[in-house]
């Protein structure tokens, strides 16, 4: 009888795996990998709005190359993911910008799994993210210079920035270091400017100023500036000269372009016309000529029927050629020009140039200040409308606290302006032509007034 056998093969089953009863694998991984986040590009733990829009994280893993580390960051409204991978035991994201996150706490998950598919535990941290991180800051020099002298002690301002909203209260504190006082103001378009504030209540030497403010969510910020000299006892020198065109000869000169096109004759019309002779205005049938720049002005000039039509032309030319050399911002407002004969006093305003040709050949042009005095009637056609009654200006010269000259003393209202205009261009473009001891002099007396034009923006070509 033939026999016969059943082989049978058994497979060793366990909860955890199964194989044959002949495998020598050894037993599966069951081990999760190790998953750390280790640095964060925000060391000091807040996120601004620098680094919102590449925000790099990093960290740790036992897990083998190239696996794949997901994170997730939530502000526990919104999320986003990102991703990263293990390499020689170290991963980082590229940068991720986070910007469409709300401010506040940003929790930062992150999770691996190895190729056996054991997932780690999952890594979590915390930043705050903050893209309006509140600042302050206080405009230095204090006072223009860093030393708070008599005049501006009594009517300092500090001025800064920040990007508190609108509206928020701007607290700031002087101190000498035994007696302390406040202020406020508010901020405005990401600026804000104190009071006119007065140190008498403080003792001469270094002082601190300090500024702080709060925004609409209570967040705050600080600024402290230290160490800046008062000394009250330091006043603003008297005016010495007379009168600012008799200070030098050189600050214009025929040297400068004038920027005169034409002079065309138009004819005679009757025009109304002041005369320093009569000390009124009159009616004169004048002699007329139209006078272009290629800046882009036109000036009616109107010449005294006493002159010849040869030397009426003449005069028009002349003159019309001298106030093309000036800067370009005393010609806006000058619409017409009246020529006279007669040693009187030139004149500004009134949008006219008024001329006395007597006194230009016998004071003006010998003592080479014609268009230094050009210079100065220009300020009043063109720049004491815009000026005189600017708060500003006011505070300039009450912070100089003294005069360019005794003629501006004399008239304050009607002549600083135009008294302190010729030597502020001539300080700032063309120093060579003032003495020093002069430069010093405007540099104390008049440093306020000095920032205030700086500030405007003039166009004063030829000057660069």
């Amino acid at each position: 009888m033939k026999k016969s056998f059943l082989i049978l093969s058994f497979t060793t089953c366990t909860l955890l795996s199964c194989g044959s009863s002949d495998d020598t694998s050894g037993p599966a991984d069951t081990t999760p990998p190790e998953l750390t986040i280790a640095n964060i590009l925000a060391g000091d733990g807040i996120v601004d709005d620098a680094e919102a829009n590449a925000f790099v994280i990093s960290g740790t893993s036992n897990a083998e190359n190239d696996q794949t580390v997901s994170l997730s960051l939530s502000d526990n409204l919104n999320n986003l993911t990102a991703s990263a991978s293990v390499m020689n035991g170290q991963w980082s994201t590229l940068g991720i910008d986070i910007q469409s996150l709300s401010d506040g706490p940003i929790t930062i998950s992150a999770n691996v799994s190895d190729k056996a598919g054991n997932r780690a535990e999952t890594a979590e941290s915390e930043v705050l993210l903050d893209q309006n991180d509140l600042q302050i800051n206080i405009t230095t020099p204090i006072a223009l210079d860093d030393l708070i002298v008599s005049a501006e002690s009594k009517v300092l301002k500090v001025y800064g920035t920040t990007d508190a909203a609108n509206g928020q209260t701007v607290r700031l504190f002087f101190s000498d270091g035994e007696n302390r006082f406040s202020q406020t103001t508010t901020v405005n378009n990401g600026t804000w400017v104190s009071p006119q504030t007065n140190l008498v209540n403080l003792n001469d030497g270094d002082i601190s100023i300090s500024a702080r403010v709060e925004d609409t969510n209570g967040e705050a910020a600080q600024v402290r500036v230290s160490e800046i000299p008062l000394d009250k006892s330091i006043t603003p020198p008297a005016p010495s000269q007379e009168g600012t065109i008799f200070l030098s000869s050189t600050i214009m000169t025929q040297e400068d372009a004038s920027t005169l096109m034409t002079v065309t004759a138009n004819g005679i019309g009757t025009r109304t016309m002041y005369d320093r002779r009569t000390a009124s205005f009159n009616q004169e049938e004048a002699r007329l000529f139209n006078a272009t720049y290629s800046d882009g002005f036109t000036i009616e000039i109107q010449v005294n029927p006493e002159f010849t039509a040869t030397e009426a032309l003449q005069e028009a030319e002349k003159y019309g050629r001298e106030v093309g050399r000036l800067p370009k911002v005393l010609k806006r407002d000058a619409e017409t020009m009246w020529i006279h004969k007669g040693e009187e006093l030139f004149g500004g305003g009134n949008n006219n140039f008024l001329i006395h040709t007597g006194t230009t050949a016998t004071v003006y042009e010998p003592r080479g200040i014609l268009l230094e005095t050009l210079v100065h009637e220009g300020s009043h056609t063109s720049l004491d409308a815009y000026i005189k009654d600017d708060p500003d200006w006011q505070y300039a010269q009450t912070a100089d606290g003294t005069f360019i000259s005794e003629y501006a003393r004399d008239n304050p209202d009607r002549e600083d302006i135009a008294e302190t205009f010729l030597l502020y261009i001539a300080y700032k473009y063309r120093p060579e032509t003032l003495t020093e001891t002069l430069r010093t002099f405007i540099k104390e007396a008049v440093s306020y007034r000095m920032d205030y034009f700086d500030k405007q923006n003039f166009e004063l070509a030829p000057f660069h």
